[in-house]
């Protein structure tokens, strides 16, 4: 589990920058669970179930991809 490693972690002080992608606004304001069915985090997040339009986190990044900071 991510929370052995990553102690205190939750939705109000993650900073998805972390991993290499700010998320735009409207994309921050979801639940992580609404991008990363089952928690899988580790996996490519799913847009298909609000997008309709076949566009994928690589097709269409939710925000704007910037420098991994690794913290």
């Amino acid at each position: 589990m991510c929370e052995n490693c990553h102690q205190g972690w939750n939705r109000e002080n993650f900073r998805h920058a972390v991993t290499g992608l700010k998320l735009d606004e409207m994309h921050s304001e979801l639940d992580c669970e609404d991008c990363h069915a089952g928690r899988k985090f580790n996996e490519d997040p799913k847009c298909d179930d609000c997008h309709d339009d076949g566009r994928t986190a690589l097709s269409a990044p939710p925000g704007m991809k910037v420098k991994h900071s690794g913290s």
